[in-house]
């Protein structure tokens, strides 16, 4: 609680000499759900001092930014616009936030980029991205449109139906995919997250 504003990894594990907005509110939400659980009043203070810290130091052009005082913005935002963050779905700031992404980081329908500029093998689409990107539309009661995602989603299962941590098409790096397999191997798969957010969403669409 009291470490909140110090430079950290991100949701990547990369950038650890920045402050990451949307870490920070993965902050802000697990203190308002340790208030609830603990019945003090405590951990929900901090977390709406970080909040506000957030709407003044976090945002970009009315987006929620990658860095403080940063231009771009990461798909990683799309976590805490749902079941894992302390914005609601319908919150101006996420709604924006959304549209950027969508404008700059989602393709093939459902599929989103991390960031811009990604390297990491290449920097394919992450699956998990986009059950968040799911959740969000079922949230707001684009059915259809969260379905399309959902159907993507299936579509990079492999015959056993296990999903993988990305799909390696419309790269952002492509020079950099066989680095990455030389050093570590292929794509990670099955992925424990990818299935978990698949199976959010598609709750969260069947609710």
């Amino acid at each position: 609680m009291l470490l909140w504003d110090r430079p950290c990894f991100d949701c990547w594990e990369e950038f650890p000499n920045h402050r990451h907005p949307t870490t920070i509110a993965a902050v802000a939400a697990g203190l308002r759900n340790a208030a609830a659980l603990l019945h003090d009043s405590g951990p929900a203070q901090q977390a709406d001092h970080i909040i506000k810290w957030l709407m003044e130091n976090g945002l970009v052009d009315d987006c929620l930014a990658k860095f403080e005082a940063g231009r771009a913005v990461d798909g990683s935002a799309l976590l805490i616009f749902g079941p894992l963050g302390p914005f609601s779905s319908s919150d101006p700031v996420a709604v924006r936030t959304v549209e950027r992404i969508e404008l700059e980081l989602v393709k093939e329908t459902g599929g989103v980029h991390r960031y811009l500029g990604d390297e990491y093998y290449g920097g394919g689409l992450w699956l998990p991205l986009s059950g968040a990107l799911a959740w969000i539309h079922a949230e707001w009661g684009n059915r259809s449109k969260a379905a399309q995602i959902l159907h993507w989603m299936e579509g990079a299962a492999d015959l056993d139906g296990s999903l993988p941590e990305q799909v390696s098409r419309n790269l952002m790096v492509p020079g950099q995919f066989q680095y990455w397999t030389d050093l570590w191997g292929p794509v990670a798969k099955p992925l424990l997250w990818s299935h978990a957010m698949y199976l959010i969403a598609r709750i969260r669409l069947e609710r």
